[in-house]
């Protein structure tokens, strides 16, 4: 009993000291000295850390230093190897002339025997062994990797364990390789629990360790799973023993989204941009030029949301810059906006945008941008009287319609640049119709780059508007001039309308116009015969309903025409109506009234714009003429 008691001190000790032979110039001991970092040492050695080996000398002769050292380790179980400073088992480090440290890491349970060796100059080798019992190796079999062969892996922050993403085909099993560490083989057993502690498969076999299990929990949710290794080797594993347990946590997405992500570019309406599909033109005098896109994968379509966006710029054949490399978690993100600023010293830069969400799905998109920097730059602001900014919508300034008679807006021009203006410079703005470059106001001389106009009147459909903007100096001598063009909408509401109708004269080829309100004179010839070009127009195009135009023509009341089908030429926002086939009427003095039926035979409307209007029920296109 007293000797139990004493070997139970040298374990709690942890130091053991051997005595070893003489070499015959005097006598040295040799001590070995065994230090375990065990936390609680009245148990039965368990360990899978490093053990150290102190090996140190008592030499009376002082020039007596260390030739040689090893350790040799030897058990019942199979393990007979030396440790040198030249193995790849060891870890030595030479402490002084008279001790060195060995490290050594047990991988198996059993009995090992440890022998420690030195060798010192001109003399015969020295050895101390000792025998220690390890009743256990903690975890000896344990998970080393696990991966989804039919997923792909993501990354998902403040996640346990590793996230995949397979897809909703796949859903009923997911293909599971685990990397298992068996170094006694003994009889583990492997189970899956999911996150409520359900186990959804139990694996005893261990040839079945790279099965499939199922999958269990809704679609696109974030299910967990957790593998849990159980050694049969360590008496001490148990359910309820959670140091024990080999734990791997694997987390896993399913779903069936097929969208891929949207990118969308966003226009700088306050710059000068013009912008043809994925080819971007830009005007500036900045030193940097900000783009921004939209990465959209909407959740009400089903889509995982947003995994990675990446954006990167091309300067020249061989340079690219990485500018955006975003990564989100599952769910965080299903639209984002990416911001990039671009060096206008460069005119032509390349921009590739990717956007992947978690299931895979990839959207690619390539932006030429071409950029001009320029000196002087000019911008024409329309607003509401109220000062309100109207919106843009597909690259135009759309008018909110008010019912009001009247569609005024203000138009704010400024002109900006990088050149040092002096102080006696003026400015200059003038607003031209963008149809017939017609000038419609101006203002000279003032002494600030930015200025209001008065109200201008809209018309329905397009309205174009073009600015020229001076600089000038104190003897009126333009010293900078820059333009700038702007397009603002006015919803059409008013249904096709005469424009005009041309009386034409066989004989002599007068012609006579008639324009709106649709009522003139023709000057008479007697024995000739006449024709007429009745010209409709709208803002927007003009959409027949009917195969054929359907009309009559009357004089002083009586009809001159037995056939109601008129001709005409159709061109987008212009329908140009004239006589039928045949038509050979004398022009008589009197009062004639040409008349272009609002519906067909059929109640069909005839004539209409694309949105949709059309003459009031009960109403006609009419041109009246009377021949003097």
């Amino acid at each position: 009993m007293k000797k139990i008691k004493i070997l139970i001190a040298i374990l709690i000790s942890l130091t053991f000291i051997l005595t070893a032979c003489t070499n015959g110039v005097g006598k040295e001991s040799l001590f070995l000295t065994l230090s375990i970092k065990q936390p609680d040492a009245t148990k039965s050695l368990q360990t899978n850390q490093e053990l150290e080996f102190i090996l140190s000398l008592n030499l009376p002769l002082a020039n007596n230093e260390l030739s040689s050292f090893s350790l040799e380790v030897n058990s019942k179980n199979g393990i007979d190897y030396t440790l040198t400073p030249d193995s790849t088992d060891g870890k030595f480090e030479v402490l002084n002339n008279k001790s060195v440290s060995i490290k050594y890491t047990p991988t198996k349970s059993g009995e090992y025997t440890f022998i420690g060796k030195y060798r010192l100059a001109n003399s015969e080798e020295i050895k101390a062994s000792k025998n220690l019992k390890i009743e256990s190796v903690k975890n000896n079999n344990y998970i080393k990797d696990i991966r989804v062969l039919n997923g792909t892996e993501k990354n998902i922050e403040n996640q346990e364990g590793k996230t995949y993403v397979i897809k909703k085909s796949e859903k009923n099993s997911a293909s599971i390789k685990l990397d298992i560490e068996l170094n006694d083989l003994g009889d583990p057993s492997l189970i899956i629990f999911d996150e409520d502690g359900t186990v959804v498969k139990k694996i005893t076999d261990k040839e079945d360790l790279f099965n499939a299990f199922p999958i269990s929990g809704k679609e696109d949710d974030l299910k967990k799973f957790i593998f849990v290794l159980y050694d049969s080797n360590n008496p001490n594993t148990n359910f309820e023993n959670e140091d024990f347990k080999e734990k791997m946590f694997l987390n896993l997405i399913v779903s069936d989204d097929n969208y891929n992500p949207e990118i969308t570019y966003m226009e700088n309406t306050g710059s000068l941009e013009i912008v043809s599909g994925n080819d971007i033109k830009v005007e500036t005098i900045a030193d940097t030029y900000n783009l921004n896109f939209k990465v959209k994968d909407l959740k009400e379509f089903g889509n995982t949301g947003v995994y990675k966006i990446k954006a990167s710029v091309v300067t020249d054949a061989s340079t690219e810059q990485i500018l955006v490399d975003k990564v989100f978690n599952y769910g965080e993100r299903y639209e984002d906006t990416i911001s990039l600023n671009l060096d206008t010293n460069i005119s032509d830069q390349n921009i590739k945008i990717i956007a992947e969400d978690f299931i895979g799905n990839t959207t690619i998109e390539n932006y030429k941008i071409k950029i001009s920097k320029t000196s002087y730059e000019v911008k024409l602001q329309p607003k509401y009287l109220d000062g309100r900014a109207l919106e843009v919508q597909s690259n135009r300034y759309v008018y909110e319609d008010d019912e009001s008679n009247n569609k005024f807006i203000n138009l704010i021009a400024e002109m900006r640049t990088n050149k040092n203006i002096e102080q006696d410079y003026t400015y200059s703005f003038e607003i031209f119709d963008g149809v017939d470059d017609k000038s419609l106001m101006k203002e000279d001389l003032l002494y600030q780059n930015r200025y209001t106009f008065p109200a201008v009147s809209l018309k329905e459909g397009e309205n174009v508007f073009n600015l020229k903007a001076e600089i000038k100096d104190s003897e009126n001598i333009v010293k900078a001039t820059d333009n700038d063009t702007i397009r603002v909408y006015l919803e059409d509401k008013t249904p096709p309308k005469i424009k005009n109708a041309i009386i034409t004269l066989n004989s002599s080829g007068k012609n006579f116009e008639i324009n709106p309100p649709n009522r003139g004179n023709v000057e008479y010839e007697a024995n000739t015969s006449w024709n007429f070009d009745i010209n409709i127009e709208d803002t927007s195009e003009i959409i027949l309903n009917t195969d054929t135009i359907l009309g009559e023509i009357l004089y002083e009341g009586q009809s001159v025409v037995n056939d109601p089908t008129f001709n005409y030429v159709l061109s987008e926002n212009t329908l140009r109506i004239s006589a039928p086939s045949g038509f050979n009427d004398t022009l008589k003095k009197g009062r004639y009234i040409i008349k272009i039926y609002r519906d067909s035979f059929g109640g069909n409307i005839q004539i209409q714009d694309e949105n949709g209007n059309y003459l009031k029920e009960g109403q006609d296109y009419i041109i009246e003429f009377e021949v003097r």
